[in-house]
């Protein structure tokens, strides 16, 4: 009682953005903000959880499991929450344990008491990002759930879809990459998406449709204003 009556008091809704590693998970947030504020990389990219908050001025934070913080600046955010970083030059010593790192600033595309979570890819090589993820799945109001364009779900991506309908069923399933790919191409593999997704989950998702999107583009409308 006291965890919802807190939750009501704070009055904000948290998605969380889920799906493999590669899937273009921070590429999409990126998006939805703007700029390349979050670390990308060709290989394994994000190792903390990121918390994006509408806000009118920038603002970079470690927030630790204590509710402690620590200011940062945008530059440290590979320094803090990337693995090619950490792999590269090591993580920095710290005494406490992050929870996740907080992104204040002007986000276009998310309303003003909507915070996105943009988490680490499950099946990598790092077994410590699926925890991590997982960590956080039961704080979620509602799901971002990103496919991408080269192959059709997954066993263990439905898998973990079932892990999710445990805590709710307000799953929206994205498809990136659209732009890579011929039509006819990406316009079957989200066919088929939408075809496993009826067939395995059925009245228990409140949608099985799979919104394709090109990141690329969604940047350029943040950036331009450009409705089409």
């Amino acid at each position: 009682l006291d965890d919802f009556r807190r939750k009501l008091e704070d009055n904000t809704y948290q998605v969380l953005v889920v799906g493999e590693a590669k899937r273009g998970k921070s590429t999409f947030v990126n998006a939805l903000i703007g700029r390349d504020i979050l670390p990308t990389d060709v290989d394994i990219a994000t190792s903390q959880v990121f918390r994006i908050c509408p806000a009118d001025k920038e603002a970079y934070r470690l927030r630790f499991e204590d509710d402690s913080q620590q200011a940062i600046t945008a530059g440290d955010l590979p320094r803090y929450g990337s693995q090619v970083m950490a792999d590269a030059v090591g993580v920095p010593r710290l005494d406490q344990i992050i929870r996740w790192i907080e992104v204040d600033g002007p986000i276009r595309f998310l309303p003003a008491n909507v915070r996105i979570l943009d988490t680490p890819g499950l099946g990598a090589l790092y077994a410590a990002h699926a925890e991590i993820t997982h960590r956080f799945v039961p704080h979620a109001d509602a799901i971002i759930f990103v496919l991408d364009s080269q192959a059709p779900i997954g066993d263990p991506e439905i898998k973990f879809v079932e892990k999710l309908l445990g805590v709710t069923n307000s799953i929206f399933f994205i498809q990136t990459k659209i732009d890579q790919f011929r039509k006819e191409a990406w316009q079957e593999i989200q066919k088929r998406n939408q075809d496993i997704l009826g067939q395995r989950f059925k009245d228990r998702l409140t949608d099985t449709r799979v919104w394709p999107i090109s990141s690329t583009n969604l940047r350029k409308a943040a950036q331009t204003g450009d409705k089409d």
